[in-house]
Formats: C-alpha cells, structure tokens, sequence
C-alpha cells in the first residue's frame, strides 16, 4: 500500500475512533486456528492449497496458525432500515512453519458505509464474479487463490435498487490496486471495475443476473524491457494520468483526448497494459423445496468485449443446487463445467451464427499472459483466477518446461457437495481435467472433509485430498486442525 492511501486509511481510523470511541472497539469478532499438513510427496494436494487466499504454500506445514479479529458494520436497525453510517475493519495473519515458512497477512482493511457506498482501504479475501461462491472450483478472474493484494476502492457492495422497488438493482465497484514487486516486473498497478445487474425483486421465486468485471495490469518497471524496441523507457511502462485515462475508460475519444505519453507496440489497441475480464450471466430459481443457481462465465483477454462472444465456448459453466431441508445427507451440490480450449484459435457456434469476427481472430489469447506483464494474471506465486488454469512456475507441474499453453488449455468437470450426518458436517470436491497438448493429459484431484463441535466451543476439522494423473506430481495428503470462535 502507497504512503497516500496509507495515510488515508489512518485518517478514517483517527476519524471514527474520535467520533465513536465508545464502541469502535465493541462487537469484534475474534477466532483462532491451528492445524498440521501431511502428504506423501512433500507437495500439498491441489484441493488442500486451492483457493486459500495463497495461504498454505505448495510444501505442506508442520504448523499453521491463523488469528483474525473482524468488526463489521452496526445492523441495528432504526424505523426498519439499517443505519446510513457505518465502519467496519479486519486483520488476519497467517505463520507457516515447515520446508516453507511464512508469516502473511491476507487480511488488513478499514471500510466505511454511507447509504448504499462504501470505500474501502487495505487487503482483504473476496471473489468476483457471477457464481457459486460457497462449492465453485473458482471464479474465472478472481477466485480467491492469490493472497489478496493492498487496493482502495469505491463500491456499491451489495445489489441496490435503481428501478421499481427492486425490480431493477445494479452492484459494482471501482478500484486502484498494486501489485508492488513480483518476478518480472516491478512497482505495477491494478485497475479493477465492475458492474452488475439483477432484474426481479429479492422475493421473487426467479431472479435474472448479468455483468462485467475488467481487469487491467498496468505501469511498473520491467528490466526484460530495458533493450527493447517496443517504446518502453529503458523498462519504464506507461503510468501518469493519461495511461490511467487511457486504460480505467477504453474508448476512441478518452484515448483522443488523453494520449499516452509512450506509445507501445505491445498494446496495439488494447489501449494500454494487460487487460481482461469475464462477462457473466446467471439465474436463479426459488421452488417449494430447493434454490437453483445456473450461472456462466464468458473470458475476455487482448482488452476486447467481443472476443467473449469469439470465444463463447470458453469459460466457466456451472449449476448449483441447495435443498431447504436436507435429502438424505445433503444440504447442497455443485456441478461445474470449465473450458479453455479456444482462446481465439477458431470461432465459437454462437460467433458463426452471428457473423461476430474479433480483430484479434486466430491470435491465441493466451489467458493469464501477457508479452510484458510476464509474471501472467498472478500475485505472490499464485494465479489470481480459477486455479484450474494451472501455473507452471511452481513445483507441482511433472514437466514445467512445456509450453505455457499446455497449462491454461484445459476441459474441465467438476462436482462439489456438502452436508451433515448426526453431529458431523461433511464436504468433497472433486474433478477431472484434461489439458491440451499433442496428446491430452488427464488429471484427477480430489478433497473430501468433515468437522464437528468438542464442547459446544472448539471445531474439530479434518480434511483428505489426493492428486492422480499425468499434469500434477501425484500426492494423498491430510489436514488437522482446531478452530475456536468467540
């Protein structure tokens, strides 16, 4: 986090603290967890390490300790609504012990509520996009795979009414983030927006839902780049006030208006830096005895909308299905669908049947690369979007040697359940993958868990996972560990 939004955030502390010092320390939410890792390959299981916030390394821990304290906003209610103001604040700090050892700290933040906004300062977990956030293999962009990275942002977090009393209601968000020092390039930013719809008041027994996320890497410092013929300024990539222009709005006459000061032949028309995203779309569907969610998840790279129509067959598929009282032994299931083949290498049915052709047809997209940005669509060693586009630069891959396409070419079923028998919760995920090469590579992975109460007051958790296939190093592992709320 920069000294500026640094400053900024102690200003709201000092702020609330002196106009509600009386409570700014009241209601907080404190837990504690321990816990011990074990495999057969000194790798940890993909299941066990996916979407954890990039909290548990690739090599298991003989000890995990994570404490969090969490104050969120007063719900107390006056004449039936939820007060316009609002603070809210969290930490959390992870320490790993073992072959890797760590000490991170996922969470961070200060956020502030007037009516339906929020600004929000620091680092804190979240998932974006349209999908089943409790069971999903992961959302394609942001799945929560990475350890969350410093941002500030101005949001409307929750669906908020615009049209009808609820018939028509938006949520979205616009944000400034850094990336800071990562492999290949250095001292680099995010910009991050989205903006999502829901048509059908919340009571209704069908609710329609679509949106867009755009992601953008861009500025920093990439010493690959200091002997370039790209325009770069001995590494220097594009970061005043006309980039951002440039890359935070993509349109002719933003670009027009606010032309950037170094022109790059990398960006081409993208208008500046790595840009991608998701266009999503979903639906869901009240009955007497279940909830239905049917939701999908188009990927855009090369900073074109249209190539999510080209490539309309990539992306993430997925229905979720949660039962009101429990059938037999279960409360939920998830079934998931993803598909990477495409990238742009040929038209997709939906892209012929319209007569779409991107600019950038038969160039492979390329999802979660990029020519300057060479750390790819990842923060702290970790891919940022679903983790079944696997990363090549760690130890986990048989052969990292292959060409990257290999990694992020993937088909892909996935299938996730959770429930409770007697006094135990259960849950399994579970899918098998093939990824693209000359001959494809299957992979199977798996996690299945339980945990229950000792005393009313101390939550008992174990967890299994396994890796078999020809893409990751093979690996069964377990988990233990001890988590207390109070």
């Amino acid at each position: 986090m920069t000294r500026n939004s640094l400053l900024l955030t102690i200003f709201f502390v000092i702020y609330v603290n002196t106009a509600y010092s009386q409570d700014f320390f009241s209601n907080i939410k404190y837990q504690a967890e321990i816990g011990t890792y074990l495999s057969t390959s000194n790798i940890t299981p993909f299941w066990l390490r996916s979407n954890q916030y990039g909290t548990i390394p690739t090599s298991p821990p003989l000890l995990s300790l994570n404490v969090a304290a969490h104050k969120d906003y007063d719900s107390t209610k006056i004449k039936e609504r939820t007060r316009k103001f609002g603070y809210g604040y969290g930490l959390n700090a992870v320490v790993n012990i073992g072959n890797i050892s760590q000490i991170l700290l996922p969470e961070a933040y200060f956020k502030v509520r007037y009516s339906a906004f929020e600004i929000y300062a620091g680092r804190g977990k979240e998932m974006i996009g349209l999908v089943d956030t409790l069971l999903t293999s992961g959302s394609y962009i942001w799945s929560g795979n990475s350890l969350p990275m410093p941002k500030i942002q101005i949001s409307i977090p929750n669906y908020t009414n615009i049209l009808g009393h609820g018939l028509l209601s938006i949520k979205g968000n616009f944000a400034h983030g850094w990336f800071g020092n990562q492999t290949y390039v250095k001292k680099y930013y995010l910009h991050q927006k989205s903006l999502y719809g829901r048509i059908g008041k919340p009571h209704w027994k069908i609710n329609l839902y679509s949106g867009f996320n755009s992601q953008v890497q861009w500025g920093g410092y990439a010493p690959l780049l200091v002997n370039d013929n790209y325009g770069s300024q001995n590494g220097y990539l594009p970061s005043d006030f006309n980039a951002f222009m440039s890359i935070a709005f993509p349109l002719p006459f933003i670009r027009k208006a606010f032309p950037p000061k170094i022109k790059l032949r990398y960006d081409g028309e993208n208008y500046g830096g790595n840009q991608l995203g998701s266009v999503d779309f979903a639906g869901e569907l009240k009955l007497t005895k279940f909830n239905i969610l049917f939701y999908r998840q188009l990927p855009y790279d090369l900073g074109s909308l249209f190539s999510s129509l080209v490539n309309a067959d990539d992306g993430l598929y997925g229905i979720a299905i949660k039962f009101k009282k429990p059938v037999f032994i279960v409360n939920k299931i998830t079934i998931e669908g993803f598909h990477s083949y495409n990238q742009g290498t040929y038209r997709s049915g939906i892209a012929r049947l319209l007569n779409i052709q991107d600019r950038h047809f038969g160039e492979s997209h390329g999802y979660f690369q990029h020519g300057q940005y060479q750390d790819g669509w990842r923060y702290n060693q970790n891919i940022i979007g679903s983790p079944l586009m696997l990363d090549r630069h760690n130890n986990t891959i048989y052969d990292s040697t292959t060409p990257a396409s290999s990694f992020n070419q993937v088909k892909s079923i996935y299938l996730a359940m959770e429930g409770k028998l007697k006094k135990y919760n259960y849950g399994l995920k579970t899918n098998y993958s093939l990824y693209r090469q000359a001959t494809p590579i299957n992979q199977f992975s798996f996690l299945a868990y339980t945990d229950f109460f000792l005393r009313q007051e101390y939550q008992i958790k174990f967890s299994i996972a396994g890796d078999y296939g020809k893409k990751l190093r093979n690996s069964s592992g377990v988990s233990v560990s001890v988590l207390k709320k109070w």
